[in-house]
């Protein structure tokens, strides 16, 4: 775990979120899992975007996250807050999905069947769709930013 993902343990987000786990980083930022404080049942990945990221990219992040917030297809990550640290990090929060990354099945099993790699696009595709449809452009499509949820 890099120094950056101990940051934020223990703290909460917008008087509603309490970050109990680090889980991730990623090209722009670091993923925890929260408590939402409100609904105490329920659990929320963080995503807190590096403070060295451009501003340009602050912008679009905000603007995406923004838009995703109304998107509602099975297929995409529902996002359901926004908001900028003390310290200037956006972050937001977002379902907390079970499963593994596209790149960590593939690492694991190598070639899928193809009847699961279909499954695998179609759903993408619809993601992608209902995305575009919003006018969001998804600019980093990769097997790293797919997540395959356990059934």
């Amino acid at each position: 775990m890099s120094m950056r993902g101990t940051s934020l343990m223990g703290q909460i987000l917008a008087t509603r979120y309490e970050v109990v786990e680090y889980i991730d980083s990623g090209a722009l930022g670091d993923i925890y899992k929260a408590r939402d404080k409100r609904l105490s049942f329920r659990e929320v990945a963080i995503k807190v975007l590096r403070p060295d990221t451009p501003d340009d990219q602050v912008a679009r992040f905000k603007r995406e996250a923004l838009l995703a917030g109304g998107l509602s297809s099975p297929h995409l990550t529902r996002t359901s807050d926004f908001g900028v640290l003390d310290d200037g990090r956006a972050w937001l929060a977002m379902e907390f999905l079970t499963g593994q990354s596209l790149a960590t099945l593939l690492s694991r099993e190598g070639r899928l069947p193809a009847e699961r790699a279909v499954k695998i696009a179609d759903g993408m595709l619809a993601g992608l769709e209902a995305a575009h449809a919003a006018g969001v452009v998804h600019r980093d499509l990769k097997p790293s930013n797919v997540f395959v949820v356990d059934e």
